[in-house]
Parts: C-alpha cells; structure tokens; sequence
C-alpha cells in the first residue's frame, strides 16, 4: 500500500503469460490429426494426436473466472492509492495464449481479454464467467511456441486472434514490431521479438522435431530487423504515421517483450530439457546488443512457468510464470507492475492459491526493479 501523501503510483501494467487455453471455457485444448514422418517408429497417427492432447494440459477454469473480479479489486485498491486511472494502463501477454492453436481457443481468448462478460453455449447449456474487458489499444501480445506448435507460419494465430482483436502491433516469424506508449510525462519503446523455430510442414512430427517444440533461435533477420528498425526510430523519430516519438529516443523506456527465457541458467533443467529442449539461442546475445545499443531498460518474457525477478548483464528481467493453468510444484500467478511519480518501478507477485489469487508472500518476487524517470511530452 502507498502512503497518503507519498510517492504516488502514475502506470500499472499486468503481465500475463501462458494462459494456455483451451477451446472454450471447459472444453479442453484438442488438434487435428497429426501426419507423422518418422520412419521405422510404426506409431499411428491416432496415438501421437492422442498423446499431445495428453500432454498438452489446457487452463484451469477456477483461474480463468476469479482472475477478472481479482484485476478489478487491485485497480480499486491502485485508485485509493492515488492511481489516477480509471483503467489499468497495459494487458502485457507473454506467449502461449493458446495450448494447441485452434480457432475455437482464440475466440474464447479474444472475447475474454475484450469484453466485461464472456459466454458459451453448448449441447447442455450456456455458460459464461467475468471478461478483463481491455481495450485493443492497450493490449500487446506476442506469440509463443504453443501459439504455433506444429505450424509452418502464425497465419492461424494472427488470422483468429491479433486482426479480430484489432491489434495493431502483429508480430511474424522472426521478425519484430515496435509499439510506441505514452502514459502522462512517460513514454515506452516495446520491442516485441518472435525467436520461434517451425516445422516444415503444418501439423507433422518429423525427426527433428525436438529443435521447433519448444524452442527458439534468434536468427540473423530477426536481428538486423530489430537493429534496423531501431536506428530508423532512433534517428528520425518515427517508423510510419502511427510509429511515432513524442520525446527523443533517450528519453524513452525500452522493454523487450519475448517468449523465451533470457537466461536459462536461472532456472532448474534435468531430463525433460534433455528430451525436449526450451531454450531460445542467441537471444542472450540480442538482449546484450540492445543494451549497449539502444538502452534497453528491462525484458519480460514467460514460457518455463517460474516467476522470477533477475538481472542479466545490468538489464533488468522478469520472469512471469503461467497466469490460469496449474502446474504441481511450480506456482501459477502474475505480475503487476507499478510505475511511481518518482521514477521507482515496482514488480509485484500475485498468487493462486488454489482459491483465489493473492499478493505473494515471497518478498523476493515484489520488490522495485529499475527507474524509468519522466521526461517532457508534449500534450496530444
């Protein structure tokens, strides 16, 4: 809580990683039948579906229906703090909004993160839960690898869900897109990467599918993408009419949004990283560049289901773990994170407990996490 007269909190965004839908509010994830093209293996198609299905657990409905009435309660509690929005600032989702990426999960995805209340029907009835009803413009979202398992390209994934939500940032294979955001006397460069690897073919397991699973690569067109576009900004101030600066390229915070772990380090590995590795190479070496480069000012990323607060190199990380699906031993919840008028960025925890979502109690995962200062902006 903030003190009565106090450093007063300007920005909140929540950051939401792998939501991990399924096809609807209890329908649970399903794909289409899987060509396999592994020789000699004499698996049948029926039982590889079978067994992704399986594997691929989708989102637990208690968390899906508290998480709407839980962001309300904290925007009430921001506002008696002195907040001085009547919304939170920014829905920041990580990646693997969908288990296995079907039109039916984008659906249910869009009208949730979009509409105050969603509703289903089905053979039995109609069902329906609490929307975060987010505007499109304050929503920014990247793929990650469960948004185009067994996809050749994120055709499924923009088609269904950033053009039918109007998004107007929309991130491709190995490219980036920047997205500019002015909040008061602050302003925001979001790099938003896709370091993902694909499968030759759409929906096939073939012998090398251990190398696109679950992990990434940071390629050399994602790099010089990302440079490019940045010098351009850097240098005349905007990328296109709807790009643009309303400060200098300093005075801007720069936050690299990413699927994949920065770091893997940090994190425990043991016989699954060796039967399906999750690691993203070269995007140590990117985070390094755009921090000598460009001041890159901190990463968000999700995918290995671990919240976590570190530094890499002198940039600041966060890690967010799974927001709605319930993993044994690893927690489930989300960050709030708090800009205050003087300059202190605030990372916060939230937990589920198993019942409802709380404030962490684990004091290493709600502590300040860097300084973005303001600067002048001149008014729209």
């Amino acid at each position: 809580m903030t003190r009565r007269g106090g450093p007063r909190i300007q920005n909140a965004f929540v950051v939401l990683s792998d939501l991990h839908f399924g096809n609807d509010l209890y329908e649970s994830p399903t794909t289409p039948l899987l060509n396999v093209s592994l020789p000699n293996f004499g698996i049948s198609e029926e039982r590889v579906t079978r067994f992704f299905e399986d594997r691929c657990r989708g989102h637990f409905a208690p968390c899906v229906k508290r998480l709407p009435r839980y962001l309300r309660q904290l925007l009430w509690q921001l506002r008696e703090d002195g907040f001085p929005g009547d919304k939170l600032d920014l829905l920041i989702l990580l990646g693997d909004q969908s288990t296995l990426a079907s039109a039916s999960s984008y659906r249910f995805l869009r009208e949730y993160v979009s509409q105050t209340e969603y509703e289903t029907r089905d053979g039995d009835g109609v069902f329906g839960c609490s929307g975060l009803g987010f505007r499109s413009p304050d929503v920014l979202a990247i793929p990650g690898n469960h948004d185009k398992l067994l996809r050749k390209n994120l055709s499924l994934y923009n088609d269904e869900f950033t053009r039918k939500l109007d998004l107007a940032e929309q991130v491709e294979p190995q490219r980036c897109t920047i997205a500019v955001r002015r909040f008061g006397a602050r302003e925001f460069i979001f790099i938003l990467i896709d370091p993902s690897t694909y499968c030759v073919e759409d929906l096939t397991i073939e012998k090398d599918c251990r190398s696109h699973l679950a992990a990434g690569n940071v390629g050399k067109n994602l790099v010089e993408d990302v440079r490019t576009k940045l010098m351009f900004l850097k240098d005349y101030g905007q990328l296109d009419a709807d790009v643009k600066l309303a400060t200098g390229f300093s005075s801007a915070m720069k936050v690299l949004l990413v699927h994949y772990a920065v770091d893997e380090t940090r994190f425990r590995s043991g016989l699954d990283e060796l039967l399906l590795p999750h690691g993203c190479a070269g995007l140590g070496e990117l985070v390094e560049l755009l921090r000598k480069d460009f001041q890159l000012s901190m990463v968000l990323h999700g995918h290995l289901h671990v919240p976590l607060l570190y530094n890499y190199n002198g940039v600041q990380v966060i890690s967010a773990s799974t927001a709605t699906r319930v993993d044994e031993n690893r927690k489930t919840g989300f960050f709030l994170i708090k800009v205050f008028d003087t300059g202190a960025v605030i990372a916060e925890h939230h937990l589920w407990t198993g019942i409802a979502y709380t404030p962490d109690p684990d004091k290493a995962l709600t502590r300040e996490v860097g300084y973005f200062p303001e600067a002048r902006v001149p008014a729209a």
